[in-house]
């Protein structure tokens, strides 16, 4: 698998879960009528937001960066390609699971 393929598989994957969040879904909040531009400009006044922001932008890089890299980087080092193509599989499988488990842990009261 060329790097083409990799991605294309990651974005199935992405879109598969999408549409099954899109369908089974649901939230308890009530529904407010739409986002007002003042406070929005507010929040980003916010040095807090901008902090979040770039810790994200941080941990998503180096996250899609492995997800992506490390596939072709292992092949270098001749390492069979399905299994270098499965392992950046453990990033996308670790946070449904650890939410499943912390979830659980929520409700059982630890």
């Amino acid at each position: 698998m060329d790097w083409r393929e990799i991605m294309l598989a990651y974005s199935a994957v992405a879109v598969v879960l999408c549409g099954l969040w899109w369908k089974f879904a649901t939230s308890n909040m009530k529904k407010k009528p739409g986002v007002k531009f003042g406070k929005f400009a507010s929040l980003l006044k916010d040095r807090y937001v901008w902090v979040l922001l770039v810790l994200m932008l941080a941990c998503m890089g180096s996250y899609d960066t492995l997800a992506t890299w490390m596939p072709k980087f292992l092949e270098t080092q001749e390492v069979d390609k399905v299994l270098a193509t499965l392992l950046p599989l453990g990033f996308f499988l670790a946070g449904p699971v650890v939410g499943l488990i912390s979830d659980r842990m929520r409700d059982k009261g630890l």
